[in-house]
């Protein structure tokens, strides 16, 4: 869609935090609600998780449904864990520094799970479960 003056794009990804318009299953419809409706949402149904593949309902597994794989640049995953750690982290202990960060990283001990597991476990379902599987270049 165009807007009327200057024909500039307007798409919600331009001016819309991709968390906002896609919810999290975990940490947003299930607090929510115990038991969120799900097929009373319009369609298209788009839900995120940060779930391992190996968590996912089996319901989930075995739907028809489309699942597709959105994983960073693994530099790009490494500053948004660090990040993501400071946030949450209580004050009074202070920030992770980059280094420790970094070797939590590297000894596969992370907020989701182990990192490249978690990767790794989506990648062995492409075929079996038609998973898609793409990388969010920085930009």
């Amino acid at each position: 869609m165009y807007s009327g003056s200057g024909l500039q794009l307007q798409h919600p990804l331009l001016s819309q935090n991709t968390h906002d318009l896609v919810p999290y299953l975990e940490s947003q419809l299930y607090l929510e609600q115990d038991l969120p409706d799900l097929a009373s949402l319009p369609p298209p149904r788009l839900f995120a998780t940060h779930l391992p593949y190996q968590l996912l309902p089996q319901s989930v597994r075995d739907s028809k449904c489309k699942l597709v794989y959105l994983y960073k640049n693994p530099k790009d995953t490494f500053v948004s864990f660090w990040h993501s750690a400071n946030k949450l982290r209580p004050r009074d202990k202070g920030e992770i520094s980059l280094q420790e960060s970094f070797d939590k990283l590297c000894r596969n001990v992370s907020l989701y799970g182990p990192y490249w597991d978690h990767i790794l476990a989506y990648h062995r379902e492409k075929d079996t479960f038609d998973v898609k599987s793409c990388i969010q270049r920085s930009l």
